[in-house]
């Protein structure tokens, strides 16, 4: 590091545990609520000691299982924003604050009553954090850097493979099977040092087609950015896109799976695969990108109408376009462990508690998608 003026670096800092101010929100009653098994957690971090605010400290947020869903850099106010995705039966988050080489940590419990952490550390006397290596010159250390060499990049967050499917019948509710156009999706982020998401890359496998009905499945994001995107084994083609443009990821959904996958009477047979690779010419915010799965979209092609996730669209009267007065929205998003309803089998059927955690505005039944009539999912 840098030598101080005479000539030495500083010893690391001690640090004892610091003061925590609470300033979490809580969640209301009557909360938006998308049938989805995770939903999104502010978390705002103000790191400060008796001069003012610490910039430079490393933030990291993990879960309950150890698994790093955040980390960035204070800034010069010594404050830093994120946005993580939280199963909706995690109990807890853990908050790391690193400056030097000392860390503390303080965990976030009872992460279901929440919706919002904010949280300030103040140290008491003035934080010296020692000057540590830093090849790439990016604030974050080298042995918390993934891409240590990569001034644009500092962290990689893995998420767990997801399912998503549609209802294609939008705007009416149809049989309610979520099994029309179902795919398999799995997402990785890069993030800068400041925590904003530099590049993207996911995978979309197509599972299920219980609908006479054909799709495409898009996506959009905002930025400028660089796409490189691989179907079915061929090679990568590359494009710059637009920002807010969309891109298709799997063409035609009568070629890209060979059966429905939605009958008692049949054996699993996937469909095909597409990646995605998109590197952002600057790297963007997660308020304005959002969370995996993103703007991620069906077209229908024989209603020529787009399917999206609620809180994307809103409708004329500033309501939200792909969310009826039921509560009921035409895309989900459920674990990857999700099994699917037989074709014209509602989800309510296929799942005896799925109508309770929906009335409960999901803080009920939270693992209702774990105990499906057997008769009545599609076993893959």
């Amino acid at each position: 590091g840098e030598p101080t003026a005479s000539g030495a670096n500083p010893e690391p800092a001690a640090l004892e545990a610091p003061e925590v101010v609470n300033r979490d929100a809580a969640r209301a009653e009557d909360e938006s609520f998308t049938l989805n098994s995770d939903r999104p957690v502010p978390v705002a971090v103000t790191v400060t000691d008796e001069s003012g605010p610490v910039g430079g400290a490393i933030v990291a947020v993990a879960d309950s299982q150890g698994e790093t869903l955040f980390q960035g850099v204070t800034g010069d106010d010594g404050r830093i924003d994120a946005v993580v995705n939280a199963p909706a039966d995690e109990e807890s988050l853990t908050i790391s604050i690193t400056v030097g080489e000392e860390t503390q940590t303080v965990v976030v419990e009872n992460l279901d009553e929440l919706a919002a952490i904010d949280r300030e550390l103040a140290f008491s006397g003035e934080v010296e954090a020692p000057a540590l290596a830093d090849a790439d010159g990016d604030g974050m250390p080298d042995d918390l850097d993934f891409y240590p060499a990569d001034a644009g990049r500092a962290a990689r967050i893995v998420y767990e493979p997801v399912i998503v499917s549609y209802e294609d019948l939008y705007p009416s509710q149809g049989d309610a099977d979520l099994n029309d156009y179902t795919i398999r999706a799995v997402y990785e982020e890069d993030l800068n040092a400041a925590g904003d998401v530099a590049a993207v890359r996911a995978s979309f496998q197509h599972m299920a087609r219980g609908a006479g009905y054909r799709h495409r499945l898009y996506v959009k994001l905002p930025g400028d950015a660089s796409l490189t995107r691989s179907f079915d084994g061929g090679a990568a083609v590359s494009s710059s896109v637009a920002a807010d443009t969309a891109y298709e990821i799997l063409p035609d959904s009568s070629t890209t799976i060979s059966q429905s996958n939605t009958s008692s009477g049949q054996s699993y047979a996937p469909g095909k695969l597409a990646t995605l690779e998109v590197v952002f010419n600057s790297p963007i915010s997660r308020s304005t990108l959002g969370l995996p799965p993103y703007d991620l979209y069906a077209f229908v092609i024989n209603t020529n109408r787009e399917v999206h996730f609620p809180g994307r669209v809103l409708n004329g009267s500033g309501g939200d376009a792909y969310l009826d007065s039921d509560g009921f929205p035409w895309a989900v998003k459920l674990p990857e462990s999700w099994l699917w309803p037989l074709e014209g089998k509602s989800v309510s059927v296929a799942y005896a508690d799925f109508a309770a955690w929906a009335a409960s505005n999901g803080r009920d039944y939270l693992d209702w998608f774990l105990r499906p009539e057997a008769s009545k999912v599609f076993a893959r």
